[in-house]
């Protein structure tokens, strides 16, 4: 953590005296942008502690504020507060979407129609069903899908909707539509996915497929 934290400082004070044009697309990534990025990044990809998430958020949100006008910091540090909510205590899941959402949308306004974006609303969505499941699973539910299935027009190849329908499914009671019969299909087509993604570059979302090999595991065995 010390690492990102150093990299972090350079790349403010990098950002701060002007070097360097952020226009967002993958052709115009500025290289001290991108070095904070994957620093913190290679973090993310072995964190397991709140402490890590919740220092992996504030980075992201440091980082977002110096860039300006790139969408990833903003998607990172929701990703972060929609790890906290799910690790995290029941009477804080509210509190930890609600930060991820103000997030996300602003890596929306920054990048729009994007499939990452709509696939992490729709998680953060179905996190906030675990606040209080009995009340909120049928409209949250419905909302969920809804950007799932609009994260798979934007990008047939991104694995992700098809990993989030999946364990959604998973852990829905079969009288309404889920269990481990409805969620198989849905994860092999996420990882028929996943082995053949490739990230648009070095920042771009890359998560889950060890995730859904897991639970891919888990559903054949019922």
């Amino acid at each position: 953590m010390k690492q990102s934290f150093f990299f972090a400082i350079i790349f403010l004070c990098v950002i701060r005296t002007g070097n360097g044009q952020t226009t967002g697309s993958s052709s115009s990534l500025d290289p001290a942008f991108v070095s904070v990025m994957e620093s913190n990044l290679k973090v993310l990809d072995t964190a397991q502690s709140l402490v890590t998430y919740q220092s992996l958020a504030n980075s992201f949100e440091r980082i977002g504020n110096a860039s300006g006008k790139y969408w990833q910091p903003h998607y990172y540090a929701s990703f972060c507060y929609a790890i906290l909510a799910v690790k995290g205590e029941q009477s804080a899941i509210d509190a930890m979407t609600d930060k991820a959402q103000d997030f996300l949308d602003k890596a929306n306004a920054l990048h729009p129609n994007n499939s990452e974006i709509s696939t992490l609303q729709a998680l953060i969505i179905n996190t906030k069903i675990l606040a209080d499941p009995m009340s909120r699973w049928r409209d949250y539910g419905i909302q969920s899908a809804e950007w799932l299935k609009k994260a798979r027009e934007q990008d047939p190849a991104n694995p992700r909707p098809w990993y989030i329908d999946a364990r959604a499914k998973m852990r829905m009671p079969a009288m309404i539509g889920g269990g481990t019969d409805a969620a198989r299909p849905l994860m092999d087509e996420a990882i028929s996915r996943f082995q053949t993604f490739k990230p648009e570059n070095s920042i771009a979302p890359n998560w889950g497929a060890a995730q859904a090999a897991k639970l891919a595991e888990q559903l054949k065995k019922g």
